[in-house]
């Protein structure tokens, strides 16, 4: 009896994986590109323009590589798949994610290297020295990593963030800079909702503890204000589980502290990048979009000016990535003027705007995962120091973008972001969304687009006439209907002297 031959079987197994292939290769041909992913909250790479340098060299093939991956047919229910999948093997990580105990999904740090750290600190050293009369405090906000470390999987090996903390917070001291050290306040509130489940932010409930906490060292009275927590929503879903795949069906809630009683005065938010001025800290339209966190300050933007008619005529300049976007809020009632710079975003020169503004205070806050790898802080720090800097901030893309996008969210607005991170960014702290620029959010790449400060009408600023007079933006509570079903009553009135 002859031996039946399997040849026929293969050849067909064949032919149908090379038809999958050429099918999978016509699909994504036809398919458009899209330029922004609002699931993941960040831009996604284009078609590398072709460079037979960079190709000789094998520059080129990682750029074509990231290219297919972001623009793969179907990227979003692949990566669900994948997670699924992973998660029946037991795996508790993917794409830099960690699936962790009570619902929490956490992002891996990445350590920088030696000379990117010794980059970040000396620039900021620096700066310090050229402004040694404005007082300078630095707050760079440890991760859920970090604080919730007791709640990551078994085995979980993460690399120590309190290792660069530590010498940061060490430098700069010597520097004139107080560096306002969250760590014990936040660990001492692990147990509450200090950070999201699905996303890398902190909640607003972490930033308001962070705000206590830095109240000395920025000289802040928080007794002027009492604030009530209020549910905006109840559908957030963040950037971590768009990236991992992992929690793809959860949803969680978003809070804002709104002073008690209409006891906060009156804003005047002006977004410089897009001309618009707002009369409140929250853009409540944002919150139909899946980039939720954008509400805050809409996103992240390259220079944000807020005015407020307090009696203290104090003007504070804030370094930031998206983290920055839910505190900034506290402190307005302590500061007449508040100018927000994202470095990912901003290339205008810094020393002229401190001479325009009359800056008296400065402010670095950040994430610890957009910090320590953020490369566009460094040359804002650095331009108007003499040097051209300014103008290969111009023609390069801030490498903090691609920062932001490690943290998994930030996007200027504009986009739909993040903070993010960049976003924390990319995208923001971001990064974020979030109509200005556009972004590479707090991790992979992006193209952003050059934001040119000198197209800015600085009459604009007179020509507005503003009345300090109105209330208090009513719409807010009114524009959004919440569910009227959370019965939570949160009350801040207690005495936090021990923070």
């Amino acid at each position: 009896m002859a031996k039946r031959s399997n040849k026929p079987f293969f050849k067909k197994l064949g032919t149908i994986f090379f038809a999958v292939i050429i099918i999978v290769f016509l699909i994504n041909l036809v398919l458009p590109d899209r330029s922004f992913s609002d699931k993941e909250n960040r831009v996604l790479s284009s078609f590398p323009a072709p460079n037979l340098a960079q190709m000789a060299s094998g520059r080129q093939e990682p750029k074509y590589e990231t290219y297919v991956n972001d623009q793969f047919f179907f990227r979003d229910l692949w990566i669900t798949l994948k997670a699924g999948a992973d998660r029946l093997m037991g795996k508790v990580e993917n794409n830099g994610v960690w699936l962790c105990k009570d619902g929490y999904l956490m992002e891996n740090f990445t350590a920088p290297t030696p000379d990117r750290l010794e980059a970040n600190i000396s620039s900021i050293e620096a700066f310090a020295d050229r402004h040694a009369d404005i007082n300078t405090a630095m707050i760079i906000v440890p991760n859920a990593v970090n604080i919730m470390s007791s709640r990551l999987p078994a085995g979980a090996l993460t690399e120590n963030q309190n290792t660069y903390l530590d010498e940061v917070k060490n430098s700069v001291k010597e520097h004139g800079i107080s560096f306002i050290d969250l760590r014990e306040t936040l660990s001492n509130h692990s147990l509450e909702r200090i950070y999201y489940k699905t996303d890398h932010h902190w909640t607003t409930l972490g930033a308001y503890y962070g705000y206590l906490a830095s109240a000395d060292q920025l000289d802040l009275d928080t007794s002027i204000l009492t604030y009530d927590q209020l549910p905006v929503s109840d559908s957030f879903q963040g950037t971590l589980s768009a990236k991992s795949g992992f929690r793809s069906g959860e949803k969680e809630e978003m809070y804002v502290f709104l002073p008690r009683n209409d006891t906060a005065p009156d804003y005047v938010v002006n977004y410089v990048d897009d001309r618009t001025r707002v009369a409140s800290f929250y853009q409540t339209d944002r919150l139909e979009t899946r980039d939720k966190y954008a509400m805050f300050l809409n996103g992240n933007h390259a220079q944000v000016k807020i005015n407020t008619p307090t009696a203290d005529d104090r003007t504070l300049l804030i370094f930031k990535d998206s983290y920055a976007n839910c505190f900034v809020p506290f402190l307005g009632p302590h500061y007449r003027n508040i100018i927000l710079i994202d470095p990912r975003y901003y290339y205008g020169n810094i020393e002229d705007l401190i001479a325009a503004e009359g800056v008296d205070e400065i402010l670095y806050l950040y994430n610890a995962n957009t910090f320590f790898l953020d490369t566009s802080l460094e040359l804002t720090l650095a331009a108007g120091e003499g040097s051209d800097i300014t103008d290969a901030a111009e023609t390069t893309p801030a490498d903090g973008a691609a920062a932001a996008d490690t943290t998994g969210t930030e996007t200027p607005t504009g986009e739909t972001s993040a903070e993010g991170t960049p976003a924390e960014g990319t995208s923001t702290e971001g990064t974020s969304t979030e109509g200005t620029s556009t972004e590479t959010t707090e991790s992979s790449t992006g193209t952003e687009e050059s934001y040119d400060s000198s197209s800015y009408d600085e009459g604009y600023d007179e020509s507005y006439d503003y009345d300090y007079d109105s209330s208090y933006d009513e719409s807010y509570d009114e524009s959004y209907d919440y569910d009227s079903d959370y019965d939570y009553d949160y009350s801040y009135e207690e005495d936090y002297s021990g923070y």
